[in-house]
Formats: structure tokens, sequence, C-alpha cells
């Protein structure tokens, strides 16, 4: 009688360990839904045995019960136990500020782009300077003038160099040097230059802007119809380099029309001696073997462009275009007053 009881008694403690295994285990698969239990192992390495054999004619696998009963045992075990993660809220689309094929519509109905003309040494530099300070709204792109006087250098191409800088290829002095050689050479990169300029991204400050103006020093249109035009009539680009360079140019502006057009341009207009004069002041180096006839040649492109408008141009958007003839024959550099009309005449201009 003492035995039987003392076996009862350890079939009883058995029992109550299983039970307290088995309710651990379950705790523990709703705590971690994807950890494995020895028995769930041992059970799918039985499984996998038994599949091998049924293969080569044995017993077929045994399909497991549906997915959704699995989770909803362990949902009813882990519910006490597992608290509901919040869901996730979805990202905010980036703004694309790239090129302004893909800006949205409105931005692109606000944004205006002029580019400034004008003769060499005509005041160009001084006058978007000029522009720059007024306001916020107004973005300046310059002439990559140190880019052409360094063509080696990574460095910021809008910035000026010194005579010791320039040890990567002053493909400007070339052109003044050896025309007949390197004009072709020199007014391709120059185009190319004058492309990637007007395909600069928007800064997110313009981007913010209520009216956003980009400002060109000169444009893709000038290097063709005032600069590489001049040099073929000069005879320093021959037919066969003048017919290729209509041909890419026109297919490239063709290709980039919605990301270059312009909606109006500037022309600073100054005499041939005016610019002559200031081009001796200012003492770049490339310049000073410039003669004053080159000045004239370039004059009387821009005048039959820009102020007689009886140049043919090959581009549709360029034979009705706005033009805002200013004359800046006289100095401005210190005058307020004539800074302050010049300011007052672009204003205009843009609102018009």
């Amino acid at each position: 009688m003492g035995e039987l009881t003392e076996v009862d008694a350890n079939q009883t403690s058995k029992s109550s360990s299983n039970f307290l295994k088995e309710a651990t285990l379950k705790i523990s698969l709703a705590q971690h839904p994807f950890q494995k239990s020895p028995a769930a192992e041992a059970g799918r390495r039985q499984e996998r045995g038994g599949a091998g054999r049924g293969c080569a004619g044995g017993s077929r696998r045994q399909p497991s019960p549906p997915a959704h009963r699995l989770a909803g045992d362990l949902k009813q075990a882990g519910a006490a136990s597992c608290p509901q993660r919040p869901a996730m809220s979805t990202p905010a689309k980036r703004r694309c500020c790239g090129p302004s094929g893909s800006l949205d519509s409105s931005f692109q109905k606000r944004l205006k782009k002029i580019s400034i003309e004008g003769n060499i040494a005509a005041g160009k530099s001084t006058f978007v300077r000029l522009l720059e300070k007024h306001s916020d709204e107004w973005e300046i792109i310059p002439e990559p003038i140190a880019k052409w006087c360094n063509i080696q250098t990574a460095e910021d191409e809008y910035e000026e160099l010194s005579t010791s800088q320039k040890n990567g290829g002053n493909l400007l002095q070339m052109l003044y040097d050896k025309p007949t050689r390197w004009a072709y050479t020199f007014q391709t990169y120059a185009c190319l230059s004058r492309v990637r300029a007007q395909l600069k991204p928007i800064s997110a400050k313009l981007y913010e802007a209520e009216h956003p103006v980009q400002f060109f020093e000169r444009s893709v249109y000038s290097d063709r119809y005032v600069f590489a035009s001049n040099l073929f009539e000069s005879g320093n680009i021959n037919e066969t380099e003048w017919t290729i360079y209509q041909d890419w140019h026109t297919w490239l502006l063709n290709q980039y029309e919605p990301d270059i057009e312009l909606d109006g341009i500037i022309y600073l207009r100054t005499t041939p001696q005016k610019c002559m004069e200031r081009l001796q002041t200012r003492g770049r180096e490339e310049e000073q073997g410039i003669e004053l006839e080159y000045l004239e040649n370039l004059h009387y492109k821009h005048e039959t462009w820009l102020y007689e408008r009886t140049l043919r141009v090959d581009f549709e958007n360029l034979k009705e275009i706005p033009i805002l003839v200013l004359d800046v024959n006289e100095d401005f550099k210190n005058d307020k007053i004539k800074q302050e009309y010049l300011i007052d005449e672009v204003k205009s201009f843009l609102t018009s």
C-alpha cells in the first residue's frame, strides 16, 4: 500500500512537471513565435527523412496545418504578453530639384530664365553683381571663364585664377595666340560649358522663391550667332568645322529645348571704343592682344541680332523673344542713380 502511494506520488509529480514544461513552452512560443521548439524541430527532421524516403517510394509527407490556424493559436497564446506594434507611417515623398523637366508645374510657371548679352568688356560682370545684390530671388550663373583658362582643374569654374594657377591648359589664351588652330576647339568647349550652365539644377533657395529668376551671363545662342559665327566669317573656323558646329548645336539644343529655352534677353549696349577702354582698364591677361576690329565685328553681330533684329535665327523661341536693351556706355559701377535706373528697368521687364 505504501509503494502504491509512492508510485502515485511520482506520477503526480511527473504530470505536474510535464504540465509546467508545456505551459512554459507555450508562453515562450507566444513571446518568440519564430523560435523552434525541440519537439517541433525533431518532428521536422523526421518529416524531412520521411520525405526523402517518400521520393524513393516511401510514404507521403502529411500536409501541415493551415497557416491561419497556427497564426490564430499563437495569437491566442500570446495575447497577454505581446503588445501591438504601432503601424509604420508612409514616408513623405522626396522633392526632386533636378533639371526643370522634373520640377512641378507651379514652379515652372513662376521661374524666369534671362540671358545677359553684350560685347567683351561691355560691363556684364558689374551688372550681374548688381542684380545679385538686389534680390535673394535672383540667381546669377556667370560665364565659366576660369574653367576656360584652366581646363584640367576641378576647382570652382567661376573663380578667376592667378597666372601661376593657369597651368592646366589655358584654352582662352590658346585661342587668342593661334585662332586658326584653336578656334573650333575653344568654341566647342565654350558651348558645352554654356549648356551645362543652362541645365544647372535649381537651388533649394530659389525653389522656395515666390518670383524666381535665373540670369545667365551669355547663352548658348550668343555662342553660335555671335562668337562662332564671327570666327567662321573671319576665317578662323573653316567651312567644314562651321557645318559640323551648326549640326551638333542644333541637335543638342533641340534635345534640351524645354530646359534651355529662355524667357527673355537683356542686351547691354555699348560702343566698341568703350569696350576697348574697359578691356584695357581691367587688364585680363588673355585679352591684351584683342584689337578694336575684333570688338567692332562682335558689336555688329550683337546689333543685327538683338537691336535691329534682322539676323536669321534657327530656333522658333528666339524669333519673338522679349529683349530689353540697356545703354551702358556710361560707367555705372559707382553711380548709384544709374544703378537704380537699371534695376528698375529690369524689374519692369520681368513683370511685363
